[in-house]
């Protein structure tokens, strides 16, 4: 499939623009470019990483968790994050028994919780849909649902047939940019992330911070590379898996972190256990880093998008390889 000039370049240069005067526009909220660049109502958002443990009973998990987001309430967040499918994880029974629709219990249980807390909260579930299951992320907020995000990048190992997700769920149409009272966020999960992709055109589509949220592995293997090219803040949020048979020593996941947009570690769990974490992240300086670069990092100040057309094909063009000179 071929792609028009004016396609490509909506798709790679959509987010934050290059000029001298653009961040003191973006800050009265004037027009930079072809885009509007709203100003930032906070420029530092508190943000609570809820890593929760994935045990058996889902409604047990899903209580714990309410639970846990009251206890997080406390220290006025701005914004909660909770894991990928974090009361369910994967069953070897598939996702039917557990998917709810929205609304529907999970998400109204959720929204009270914003809005006694006066918080934003983003959680994990199983979404059930007239044509199948959805690995939704749901973003609310103290007025209610604000926006779902649907995984993207389905998982596929054939050596795990049950984490097969491109059997268990339906792929999302979109990517994860959603405008909020606290800012532009940038949404994504798990294997999203694995894609360079992902977090640079959620970065170039205008997102503030961007939220990671896993069901497994490690976060911060990946985590700084994300922040270092795209110049922006990002939180991921891992949960913690139960494993069968084996002591606490053998439980897996954690490493939940809030990284601000030069790379500095604002907090991070250092051990696989239920907890959240309080940290909180300056929005304004990731607008000022990517539009006047850092040191080596002008990633949004020096671009090609012309260049960049190959970003957008299907698969590679190894017929198109020029000749060796």
């Amino acid at each position: 499939m071929e792609y028009s000039r004016r396609e490509i370049l909506k798709v790679l240069s959509g987010g934050p623009v290059a000029s001298a005067a653009a961040l003191a526009m973006a800050n009265e909220g004037k027009s930079v470019g072809d885009c509007k660049v709203p100003p930032l109502a906070k420029s530092r958002l508190r943000v609570a990483l809820m890593q929760i443990e994935t045990r058996k009973d889902v409604q047990d998990n899903y209580r714990r968790a309410l639970h846990m987001a009251r206890e997080a309430g406390h220290a006025k967040p701005d914004l909660m994050v909770f894991p990928e499918l974090f009361a369910v994880g994967y069953r070897r029974e598939g996702m039917a028994p557990y998917a709810q629709s929205i609304p529907g219990p999970a998400s109204r249980e959720f929204a009270a919780v914003a809005r006694e807390c006066g918080c934003h909260i983003i959680f994990g579930l199983p979404q059930k849909v007239d044509k199948g299951i959805y690995n939704t992320l749901a973003l609310l907020g103290p007025n209610g649902l604000i926006g779902l995000y649907h995984k993207t990048h389905l998982f596929y190992d054939p050596r795990v047939p049950y984490l097969n997700e491109q059997q268990l769920f339906l792929p999302g149409p979109r990517l994860g940019n959603f405008r909020t009272a606290l800012g532009a966020l940038g949404l994504f999960i798990c294997h999203d992330g694995v894609y360079p992709e992902v977090p640079r055109c959620l970065t170039l589509n205008g997102a503030d911070l961007l939220v990671w949220c896993l069901n497994n592995g490690q976060p911060m293997q990946w985590a700084p590379q994300h922040v270092y090219y795209n110049l922006i803040p990002l939180v991921t949020v891992n949960r913690v898996e139960e494993r069968e048979g084996k002591p606490t020593a053998g439980i897996e996941g954690g490493g939940s972190a809030l990284l601000a947009a030069d790379g500095k570690v604002i907090c991070q769990s250092r051990e696989p256990k239920e907890e959240f974490l309080i940290g909180e992240v300056d929005l304004a300086q990731g607008r000022e880093l990517r539009l006047k670069g850092e040191k080596m990092q002008a990633f949004f100040r020096v671009r090609r998008p012309d260049l960049y057309r190959a970003i957008v094909r299907r698969k590679p063009c190894y017929d198109r390889l020029p000749e060796a000179s």
